[in-house]
């Protein structure tokens, strides 16, 4: 699965957006999410709590992120954010979202979704102008970029599925 990561707005600001797209994702059209969540791994360590809230590009193949102003901000997402409210972290530690499951489930039972295909974009804002957190990307450190978690039942993907498994 490939990983693209970008940002919006600068550290200081209360409207810093982060875009994380992950390429080639293998969840066939219709599956049955049983849970998703995303790993990152700390950039920096914080010693505040930070009100976070994940959402997913509402689109049967997120398009690559561009270098132009309200780029991640002015794409359509699914209505249904994630709240996180993100502890304390260590410089180097992993960390685990939420459980991401309907925002996901709402992206691979559209209609034009294809697995091992389609793109997979999430947004990341935070809330109430709280506290941001860094954590690596593929960009400075390939090895340690965030990584997408999910797991379906098998049994669930319907007959008429759309998958393209690369091998």
């Amino acid at each position: 699965v490939g990983l693209e990561t970008v940002k919006a707005g600068t550290a200081d600001s209360n409207e810093q957006v982060v875009g994380l797209r992950f390429e080639g994702v293998d969840i066939p059209r219709g599956a049955k999410v049983v849970s998703a969540s995303i790993d990152f791994t700390s950039d920096d360590s914080a010693s505040t709590s930070a009100a976070l809230l994940i959402d997913a590009e509402d689109s049967d193949s997120a398009a690559t992120f561009a270098a132009q102003p309200k780029n991640i901000t002015s794409r359509t997402l699914t209505g249904t954010p994630i709240a996180w409210e993100a502890q304390p972290w260590d410089k180097g530690s992993i960390y685990t979202s939420p459980d991401l499951t309907p925002v996901v489930t709402k992206i691979v039972n559209r209609k034009g979704w294809c697995g091992g295909s389609s793109s997979l974009a999430f947004v990341i804002s935070k809330a109430d102008g709280t506290p941001y957190r860094l954590s690596k990307t593929y960009d400075n450190a390939p090895f340690f970029a965030p990584t997408l978690n999910v797991e379906y039942e098998i049994k669930s993907v319907p007959k008429d599925t759309c998958i393209q498994q690369h091998y």
